[in-house]
């Protein structure tokens, strides 16, 4: 059993931001059998054609044309085409900043790895337009991503549409979430985090505290002091130094909320690590 296709590895700089690794496009023989393999990261099918059974995790799915699923990082997958129908799918490997933000904004989780897509919409253009800037590498891969980002605003726009034009509480966590562990070290309050996920403050609050069990402010300042200890054991940096760099503007507040977190005033556990 065997398949044919085109695979490309997509070169990207490194800059932190979601970044699509590899996308091609494989259309298998009856009956080809992929894995069981396990990703360390996401990778995105749309099934253009034919038929075929994904397993993951040991649930199996059954798919068809305008339809895909999505391989979670770390879960255990098997995927087969049709015996009298192959499936042919175009892939995509991605990561990076915001990725669990993109997958969940559409609709997606461990407990809902396939969706479906409209033909009509657009999306195949884009999922070929896509895969066509695969082959050149002097966009650095950025304007593939670009496409692929196009693609699945499909898929949220369509979940978006599910839910009244609105997102899901845990979405409202994992946008929030994902805005402080990438602006941590800066003056940011509750307020500039809902702002920026569109979502009043006491809404943000009460779906922190039923999908995280705690606070945003305190999901922010916890967040800040681990990143303080990373800094003060690996890079030897000062206590008041920590607290500047991870946001924190006033030394005091540091020292106490430092304290308890961790049973020690930063000062003690700097002398402890000597």
């Amino acid at each position: 059993m065997s398949y044919s296709g085109e695979r490309f590895i997509v070169p990207h700089l490194k800059s932190g931001g979601l970044a699509v690794s590899e996308c091609g496009i494989t259309e298998n023989s009856p009956g080809h059998s992929f894995g069981p393999h396990i990703y360390g990261h996401y990778s995105a099918h749309f099934v253009l054609s034919g038929r075929g059974v994904l397993v993951s995790d040991g649930v199996s799915y059954q798919l068809s044309a305008g339809e895909g699923f999505m391989i979670m990082p770390d879960s255990a997958v098997t995927y087969t085409a049709d015996r009298f129908d192959p499936w042919t799918y175009v892939y995509v490997n991605f990561s990076g900043a915001e990725d669990d933000v993109l997958v969940h904004s559409a609709g997606i989780s461990e407990d809902k790895v396939t969706f479906s897509f409209d033909p009509e919409s657009g999306i195949l253009k884009d999922l070929e337009r896509m895969h066509s800037l695969s082959r050149d590498s002097s966009g650095h891969g950025y304007d593939v991503t670009g496409c692929f980002l196009i693609v699945m605003s499909y898929l949220v726009r369509e979940e978006t549409k599910k839910n009244g034009g609105t997102l899901l509480p845990e979405q409202y966590v994992r946008r929030a979430v994902s805005f402080i562990e990438n602006n941590y070290d800066r003056q940011i309050s509750v307020n500039d985090i809902a702002r920026r996920i569109g979502v009043d403050r006491t809404c943000l609050y009460r779906a922190f505290k039923k999908d995280m069990g705690t606070s945003p402010v305190d999901f922010l300042i916890n967040y800040r002091l681990e990143r303080a200890v990373v800094l003060m054991d690996r890079c030897s940096m000062t206590a008041s130094a920590a607290a500047s760099a991870v946001g924190f503007c006033d030394a005091s507040h540091f020292s106490r909320a430092f304290k308890k977190k961790f049973g020690v005033a930063p000062g003690h556990y700097m002398r402890g690590r000597k």
